[in-house]
């Protein structure tokens, strides 16, 4: 192999001249990055420049405008204070008014060209009064290639936007220059600093043209490149004569090294041909581990010491949603949570400290269901039986888990079951109480009514006696404010003791909040009769109630005024009230009925521990000879297997304490049984419940027949 020098220095020079190569490319690519990127940069200060002298002219018009304001001297006299600023083209200040009503009102108040003045401002379009654009030190006409990405702007909408939504800001665009006072037809790039004065709704703005920007730029960019040029050469120069340098040493050095090296050459490829052998007899090794591990059912991950990932198979790398190239190299906080991660941490830790294999479950949701995983996790030992590495076996556990659950499951049913044979027979005890409570109930409600009707009429005598009182101290007041007047000293006197005890006992607080507490103690005895009446009521289930024309909604407003802490400190009520005739009914009974689902759909809202308050609608109409309402909430719904049971008596989903499972069931035989209507539910789990109530308008339908009778005790059965 190397019997001639010539080939070692053409070796040894060739990564040298290729290296230089590319640093001469490559520095010359980094350098005219950063020429544009430098280009750019000198047109944002230059452009900073223009528009920092535009907001020092701006702020001062400003200042006068706000002294003119606060001192009250007048629009007049401040436009014409901000026109004498405006002297020329070069420096100036224009003052346009906004009206974000009507557009076409923005008008010029203040502006160097008297044309403009009174002129509206809604319709100023830049490219409209051009024909060509100066760009980048050339004039190009309009829709040219070079500047057809150039739009145009309307700068009376520019401007009213910036101040009313912003307060201030800066504007671009194109402006013909006034030459000979004559506007030319090319389009100069301008920049216009506008500031917003709402006491007035003045815009106040100054502009200045940016073409010289272009001149001073392609100078300094010039001279930019020539430097680049020149640095370049010198590169290339330096490059050259290092090569040719090393080109020299590396000739004499060869011939002293190139024998040593055809002696080596022979020991190199021994020692290649043996390290080829290893290198293969290593890689079918490794292709049997992985062939191994690819084709086992569990996901298997191999780590080092500090938990990284040294090999993984394709099973783990699909459970990530990432390629085994994605994952090789990383550790486990790039690809769990940190709280996973500091889990998984601790456990490798434990294993590399103890030297022995643990087993983990762990939980957690993949595509919207949670999967249990089982890890086996193994230590891997070097030749010191240290361990140095840890083999992850993961196996999913979900449906074994399942399994156990559904054990659960089912023995969790046969406790139901259990408990429902209890509740029948609890059921059972308490339709006999329920029969005992009826008698007791009515010589409870007896023996309270007589008592309380004394004191009934007691307390309107009572309420008569006060309001004669407070009639009498009224009159007794003017006496004797007409006695003191008199001028008289001992009726001053005595006139002076009795206001003060008046005052000091608080009289006319007294008479105010005496009328009050026999109108409130009037009310709660009017509260024990009801319950009184509800007593024997339900004593008497299956006797006649009283009927009576009722107005449906003057029941609902009544009862949401009762029901109002407990519905609005959970949820909003909204009522959709129709134009519905007065029914035949037992106005009580049916007011306790949507007493009863109210709170239900109230309580049912604030289980949800929800953030926002929930909404309950009512809703009543006319359909037929029928009156109906709907009572509909978006809490939480019922779920379908208990839709059935619903109005079932003793059944209730609430939690112990809360609730006896009577009030649908007492709803219902009001609504159906007693008032021949019709009560129905509909729900949907997580998205509410409807109870729809159905009332006939000319009261429960009297059947003689036996067909009557048996379909009330049918519906009677149902419930």
């Amino acid at each position: 192999m190397f019997k001639r020098p010539y080939i070692l220095v053409i070796i040894t020079l060739s990564p040298l001249a290729v290296s230089g190569l590319f640093l001469y490319l490559s520095l010359s690519s980094v350098l005219r990055r950063e020429l544009v990127s430098w280009e750019a940069e000198v047109r944002q200060i230059q452009m900073a420049q223009i528009v920092d002298e535009l907001k020092v002219r701006i702020d001062a018009a400003w200042d006068v405008a706000n002294h003119y304001y606060d001192e009250g001297l007048g629009q007049d006299a401040c436009t014409k204070a901000i026109a004498s600023i405006s002297q020329n083209q070069d420096s100036y200040v224009f003052v346009m008014r906004i009206d974000r009503t009507d557009r076409a009102n923005e008008v010029m108040v203040v502006h160097p060209d008297k044309s403009f003045v009174g002129q509206s401002a809604h319709r100023v379009v830049d490219l409209e009064r051009i024909q060509e654009i100066y760009y980048r030190g050339e004039i190009y006409p309009l829709g040219h290639p070079a500047v057809a990405g150039i739009q145009s702007v309307n700068v009376g909408e520019e401007i009213s936007d910036i101040c009313v939504e912003q307060g201030s800001g800066m504007i671009q665009y194109y402006w013909p220059r006034v030459v000979d006072g004559k506007a030319s037809q090319v389009g100069y790039p301008k920049v216009t600093y506008v500031r917003f004065f709402p006491p007035w709704n003045w815009a106040m703005g100054s502009g200045a043209y940016a073409d010289h920007i272009e001149g001073l730029v392609a100078a300094q960019v010039e001279t930019a490149r020539a430097n680049m040029h020149h640095i370049m050469g010198l590169l290339l120069w330096f490059t050259l004569v290092i090569t040719l340098v090393m080109a020299v040493i590396a000739t004499g050095v060869s011939h002293r090294f190139s024998r040593k090296l055809i002696r080596y050459e022979n020991s190199l490829l021994e020692s290649g041909r043996r390290l080829r052998q290893e290198v293969e007899k290593s890689r079918r090794s490794e292709q049997i581990f992985k062939t191994l591990i690819t084709n086992l059912p569990q996901k298997v991950v191999l780590k080092d010491r500090d938990s990284r990932i040294l090999y993984c198979n394709e099973k783990y790398a699909e459970s990530l949603h990432r390629t085994v190239e994605q994952i090789i190299g990383r550790n486990e906080y790039d690809l769990y949570p940190r709280e996973v991660a500091d889990r998984y941490v601790t456990s490798d830790r434990s294993v590399i400290e103890h030297g022995e294999t643990i087993e983990v479950l762990s939980r957690r949701p993949v595509d919207g269901q949670e999967r249990v995983t089982r890890v086996l996790k193994t230590p891997v030992k070097d030749d010191y039986q240290q361990a140095d590495g840890i083999l992850c076996v993961f196996e999913d556990f979900t449906e074994r888990i399942q399994n156990e659950e559904r054990l659960r499951a089912a023995n969790a049913e046969m406790e139901e079951t259990n408990r429902r044979l209890r509740e029948t027979q609890r059921y059972l005890v308490q339709s006999e109480k329920m029969a005992s409570i009826g008698q007791l109930a009515a010589g409870i409600a007896h023996e309270i009514n007589n008592p309380m009707c004394y004191v009934v009429g007691n307390s309107h005598a009572l309420q008569e006696y006060v309001t004669s009182l407070i009639e009498f101290l009224g009159v007794y007041d003017r006496h004797i404010q007409e006695m003191a007047q008199t001028g008289n000293a001992l009726f001053e006197e005595h006139a002076r003791a009795i206001q003060d005890i008046r005052s000091e006992l608080d009289i006319d607080h007294i008479c105010t909040d005496v009328e009050s507490l026999l109108d409130d103690s009037q009310e709660g005895m009017n509260r024990v009769l009801r319950i009184v009446r509800n007593l024997r009521t339900f004593s008497r289930i299956d006797q006649v109630h009283d009927v009576a024309s009722f107005n449906l909604n003057e029941g609902i407003r009544s009862t949401l005024a009762i029901a109002n802490n407990e519905l609005t400190e959970k949820s909003c009520v909204t009522t959709d009230l129709g134009d519905i005739p007065e029914v035949r009914c037992n106005s009580g009974e049916i007011n306790q009925v949507i007493l009863n689902i109210l709170v239900n759909a109230a309580q049912a809202i604030g289980l949800q521990q929800r953030n926002t308050t929930g909404n309950i609608m009512i809703r009543t109409y006319r359909e037929g000879d029928d009156v109906v309402c709907t009572i509909a909430d978006d809490g939480p719904g019922i779920p379908t297997e208990n839709l059935n049971r619903v109005f079932d008596p003793f059944f209730t989903t609430k939690p112990v304490g809360q609730g006896t499972g009577l009030g649908l069931h007492i709803s219902y035989d009001i609504i159906v049984r007693q008032h021949g209507g019709h009560l129905s539910v509909e729900s949907e789990a997580g998205k509410g419940t409807t109870f729809t109530i159905k009332i006939p308008i000319h009261g429960k339908p009297h059947t003689g027949s036996a067909k009557g009778r048996i379909h009330e005790r049918e519906n009677s059965a149902v419930c």
